[in-house]
């Protein structure tokens, strides 16, 4: 584990990098829910050291966002009323649409997944150094990989679900989704919700008139895993020990993504 981040080892973590080293990370997400005691403000520098390139504010409507560069990625930060989401993800001008262009990359992707959480590990901790009290949290990643076709994206999603029935060499747009509830150390329910899925994205040209849209580009084609890991959606008491409810969740997120689902 990095020891930078502040964040305990998470079991078998190691061994992410052989399951996972060909995977991207598309976002990290934190949020906290029903945060007390909040004054909305500028919050990008202290979590992630850099200057908003953008800021919005709507006071009457408790809704403060700002964002920022980080490195190749995008941080944004969003505050509204009782609520704070920290998202990584890809710069959103990222050119994924014209191949013959400057840029050019077929799938919005921060970096690689081993790298992408290092970077969101501090991201998180700092975060959570700033809410002292929620009712609710939640820790969540989506990972993608591209592929050849739609049926290598099949086959390698099908180790990540010994629980489903299906055939890679014959079955194709594959989506498997499940919220698999648990009870943590303390008996608090936690969310365990996690997405596989298979997908094909084709860019169209649309023509003036009568004219017929037409592929403007080959198909991309990837697998794409989403895990989302929360606390009680109906809780109503302070959770006030954030900072080890975090990495909680997130070790819970990461073996999602590393072992696939099991009943």
């Amino acid at each position: 584990m990095h020891g930078s981040s502040g964040l305990a080892p998470l079991a078998g973590e190691g061994s992410m990098q052989s399951r996972l080293s060909d995977w991207y990370a598309e976002s990290l997400r934190l949020s906290f829910f029903g945060i007390t005691g909040w004054t909305q403000r500028s919050i990008i520098r202290e979590i992630a050291d850099v200057e908003p390139v953008l800021m919005t504010s709507q006071p009457l409507m408790q809704i403060h966002q700002e964002a920022g560069n980080l490195l190749d990625g995008y941080i944004n930060v969003t505050q509204q009323a009782g609520r704070v989401d920290v998202v990584l993800s890809d710069q959103p001008t990222r050119n994924t649409m014209d191949p013959a262009a400057p840029g050019y990359t077929p799938l919005f992707r921060i970096g690689t997944f081993e790298k992408s959480i290092e970077m969101f590990d501090k991201i998180s901790m700092k975060a959570t150094s700033l809410v002292t009290s929620a009712t609710r949290v939640a820790y969540a990643i989506t990972l993608i990989r591209q592929t050849e076709s739609v049926r290598e994206a099949g086959a390698c999603l099908h180790r990540f679900l010994p629980t489903v029935d299906f055939d890679p060499k014959n079955d194709v747009d594959l989506t498997f989704q499940v919220n698999r509830p648990t009870r943590d150390g303390k008996g608090r329910f936690i969310n365990r919700l996690a997405k596989w899925e298979s997908i094909q994205l084709t860019t169209l040209h649309i023509g003036v008139g009568p004219l017929p849209a037409v592929p403007s580009r080959p198909p991309v084609y990837a697998a794409r895993i989403y895990v989302d890991v929360s606390t009680d959606a109906e809780n109503t008491q302070p959770l006030n020990d954030l900072p080890e409810l975090v990495v909680e969740l997130r070790s819970y997120t990461l073996s999602i993504a590393e072992n696939g689902d099991s009943r």
